[in-house]
């Protein structure tokens, strides 16, 4: 796409295309995180080609996606997990990042055994990347009852 102007992928052919397939798909999250990819793409000022060598332009943008990908860890999910999409869903919409970036914390309570770590799992996955550090802290009750939370 580098080699396409950023009215062509706002407005033109991509954005076309986009808005098309935008009313077919059902998925909001997987809508939203293609809108922001596209944006990210066309807010690339940065990468421009010019008179370079076509190589070495594509191993400057390999180095600049793997520094922000450097230290991303993606946690083991099942492969196809049943029934938590719209429960990811729910939660990815109530974080609204983005848009106000208020929430700073959300806490998932239940019965043991009814996918809470899954879905945690799958919003750690794909929201983790967007900031400078995260973590995932695991088995929680497990490990304060033997040392406490501190």
């Amino acid at each position: 796409m580098y080699l396409h102007q950023m009215y062509d992928i706002k407005m033109g052919v991509f954005g076309e295309a986009f808005a098309k397939l935008g009313c077919k798909i059902k998925d909001e999250v997987k809508v939203t995180k293609w809108k922001a990819a596209l944006q990210k793409v066309a807010n690339f000022f940065g990468f421009i080609l010019g008179d370079r060598n076509e190589s070495e332009f594509i191993q400057d943008i390999i180095k600049w996606v793997d520094s922000i990908m450097v230290n991303h860890t993606f946690l083991n999910v099942a492969k196809y997990p049943v029934g938590i999409e719209s429960r990811v869903r729910d939660i990815y919409q109530h974080l609204s990042i983005g848009r106000n970036d208020i929430i700073c914390m959300v806490g998932i309570f239940g019965t043991g055994g009814i996918g809470k770590t899954t879905i945690s799992k799958e919003i750690y996955n794909r929201i983790s990347y967007q900031f400078e550090g995260s973590c995932f802290l695991k088995n929680i009750r497990e490990t304060s009852k033997v040392g406490g939370l501190i």
